[in-house]
């Protein structure tokens, strides 16, 4: 049986992910409507699935043959699409990078939590090829994680991109969520305890940013054949992200890009580099 699917919002990762994976996925799910800001993109997309255009969120919500909302971009309507969702008792996929307060996030969590409908963000990291073939050989060879480095070193956000993200959710803190999230699920734990050190200036035109964290996980177990079995190993993460680098140094930063995780295991390293392919 199929799951029939009603896609709210076409971002910028349309054509690269979410399109091919909706095609490759066609013997599970069934697209059964699209709406979109731009009539002229909903419409192309809507004749890949042979789909009904929709003239708004709440006409796709409310269709009784739609049984998910994938809400991929947030265009105007924000949130809302997610809430209309939640009172329909529709699941949810979302992609959107949504501009929402702390406040305002910790509301929709709990008309989430309230609604008891299946909800997931979309945090690719987890579930790159290169991310699962780490996690086997986490399990299989080099054993529990000791050590693990994130680093991103971006272009300058412009302004142009920053007022498109909003005041609460701009590119330099979405990597970061995203980064946290990584460590998070390589680990299989929650941190303890964060040191956190920030930069940002915008002296000379658009801003630069910088934030560094080190997360420290609960202790473990050790095994038999570790050196010190009295002492607990408390895996830790140190994660940074920047966006500092000119536009004009782009070309350059392709010849000395750092990997983009590097991970220290009891039994052996590995490193995974842009854009997620394992070594």
């Amino acid at each position: 049986m199929k799951l029939r699917v009603g896609v709210v919002g076409l971002g910028d990762q349309w054509e690269g992910r979410q399109l091919p994976a909706l095609r490759a996925l066609s013997d599970r799910f069934a697209v059964r409507a699209i709406c979109s800001a731009v009539g002229e993109r909903a419409r192309a997309a809507a004749k890949e699935f042979d789909a009904d255009v929709s003239d708004g969120f709440r006409a796709v919500v409310e269709r009784d043959d739609i049984d998910v909302i994938l809400a991929l971009s947030p265009e105007w309507y924000g949130p809302l699409p997610i809430l209309a969702a939640c009172d329909a008792g529709k699941a949810v996929y979302s992609s959107a990078a949504l501009d929402l307060s702390p406040d305002e996030a910790a509301e929709l969590h709990q008309r989430v939590e309230a609604s008891g409908i299946a909800f997931m963000a979309e945090l690719p990291r987890r579930h790159s090829p290169a991310t699962i073939r780490l996690k086997e050989l986490i399990a299989t060879r080099l054993g529990r994680p000791r050590l693990m480095f994130c680093h991103e070193r971006l272009p300058i956000e412009s302004g142009t991109s920053r007022g498109r993200q909003g005041d609460h959710c701009s590119l330099a803190w979405r990597n970061l969520m995203e980064l946290v999230d990584w460590c998070r699920y390589v680990v299989e734990a929650d941190p303890e305890s964060v040191i956190s050190a920030a930069h940002t200036s915008c002296d000379t035109g658009p801003a630069r940013f910088y934030q560094m964290l080190s997360l420290d996980f609960p202790a473990e177990s050790v095994s038999p054949n570790e050196q010190n079995p009295n002492e607990a190993a408390r895996p830790i993460a140190q994660i940074s992200t920047g966006h500092y680098i000119p536009e004009t140094w782009r070309d350059a930063m392709s010849f000395n890009r750092p990997a983009s995780l590097q991970i220290c295991c009891e039994n052996g390293m590995a490193f995974i580099d842009r854009p997620f392919e394992f070594k």
